[in-house]
This record gives C-alpha cells, structure tokens and sequence, in this order.
C-alpha cells in the first residue's frame, strides 16, 4: 500500500447524479460508497449547486485553446451568404436548477440558441 491517492475528475452526469440522490434523500456517505467517490467530493457538488445553483466546473485560468481548423470550412456554419438556410443543430448541455424534484430544480438546460437559428419549417432533418 503506497498511501497515496488516485485523481480521477467527476463527470457532469455524476455531480448531477449526488445533488438527485441527496435531494431524493440518500445520504451522503451511500452516495460515495455508491459512486466510489470521497464523502468530501460528494459535499463540495452538493454545495456548490446550494451556493451557485449548478454543478459545472468553473473556468481554469491559463492560455486559451487554439483552434486548428481553417476557417474557410466554417463558412456553411455561419450562413455568410444571404437567403441561404444552413441547419446545425447545436444541443449544448449545462446543469443548473430548475424544477423536478419539490425544491430542486431539472439539472439540464440548453443553452441560448446560435447566432443564426433558421425555423423548423425550414430544416430538412432527414
């Protein structure tokens, strides 16, 4: 036994997965032994969504990411040319409170639609 302790970062669905099971009335220690995490891990999700209202990570300072793709291929993305209708479907996932369980709110919103959302009436989906 090496005494030292292995990092393995939760999930958006597990930290969603400790505030469900704790307000349905789990308590925390089952919840740890049930997702194999800490007791510690599992009260600082369940804090962070009482103070901030979500279970998201926070933004990590540093260098921001650099793209690789050339932005010539973004042009059917971004609908440059005008009357033509590009569908892309851009489901973006975060968790936060809103209504499910009596005080709790759902744990999953979408985010505000893209720059150009073109009506259903004109998205061929098949």
């Amino acid at each position: 036994m090496c005494g030292c302790r292995s990092f393995r970062p939760t999930e958006g669905h597990e930290r969603a997965e400790f505030v469900w099971l704790w307000a349905s009335g789990m308590p925390v220690r089952d919840i740890a032994v049930r997702s194999g995490t800490s007791v510690t891990t599992v009260y600082r999700w369940i804090r962070r969504w009482q103070r901030e209202g979500h279970v998201n990570t926070r933004p990590r300072s540093g260098r921001p990411p650099v793209s690789t793709t050339p932005t010539q291929n973004l042009s059917p993305l971004t609908n440059s040319s005008p009357g033509a209708t590009t569908c892309v479907p851009v489901p973006v996932l975060f968790l936060t409170q809103d209504a499910a369980l009596p005080g709790i709110q759902s744990l999953v919103y979408q985010t505000p639609a893209p720059l150009y959302a073109p009506p259903v009436s004109e998205c061929s989906l098949w």
